[in-house]
């Protein structure tokens, strides 16, 4: 399993296309090394997410001759730089993207770069699924991943997270506090924010 962008650790789309590239070789090379036969029904990869990282490994397993696909939750690709706010500069440093090139700019809009993912995946010919949210991820007894998804199971010899900041939290099924915190009114008219159930100092820096 290989993480990309910032799951990683990395908000840089430079950094996120670097580690997205280096994951798709490293299976690239595992895959042209290993003795076992194709499966069907198995992928040689499995990219989750469709922002710079994932974008970055799904070119390069295409340049590689992997057989891949790649799921994004959201109905439109660009992770995490697809929901910043309108017109927001992105990128300071060069960037080359596999089966593109340098980017010719040094810093773009959102949405400018947006849509030059979008014209590099279908020039391409990418097998991008939207609208497919990755639910479970297991490594089976045989080493292959199972993907359950909200579209089905996806089996693959490899999987990049490349998921950024913007995926789907886990809920524990705890059931909701039903105590609301009473407090006396403050002597000073200071109004006091509760953040837990303990007992905190109030806005007047008195503890009552």
């Amino acid at each position: 399993m290989y993480l990309a962008g910032e799951l990683g650790g990395f908000a840089l789309v430079r950094t996120a296309v670097a580690q997205g590239v280096a994951a798709a070789d490293a299976v690239a090379q595992k895959v042209r090394g290993t003795k076992s036969p194709a499966r069907e029904g198995v992928v040689d990869l499995l990219v989750v997410g469709a922002g710079p990282g994932g974008l970055a490994c799904s070119l390069r397993a295409k340049e590689r001759g992997l057989h891949f696909v790649t799921i994004e939750q959201e109905t439109r690709l660009g992770g995490t730089v697809a929901g910043y706010p309108r017109s927001k500069m992105v990128m300071t440093q060069p960037v080359h993207l596999p089966l593109y090139g340098q980017l010719p700019r040094l810093s773009y809009q959102k949405e400018e770069l947006v849509e030059l993912w979008q014209s590099v995946v279908q020039e391409n010919d990418l097998p991008l699924r939207l609208g497919v949210r990755l639910v479970d991820l297991t490594r089976e007894a045989d080493g292959v991943f199972t993907a359950t998804t909200n579209e089905g199971v996806i089996r693959a010899r490899n999987a990049c997270l490349a998921l950024g900041r913007r995926g789907s939290p886990r809920r524990t099924g705890s059931p909701t506090p039903s105590w609301r915190p009473e407090y006396p009114p403050c002597p000073s008219g200071f109004r006091r924010l509760c953040v837990t159930r303990s007992c905190a100092p109030c806005s007047c820096g008195s503890q009552h």
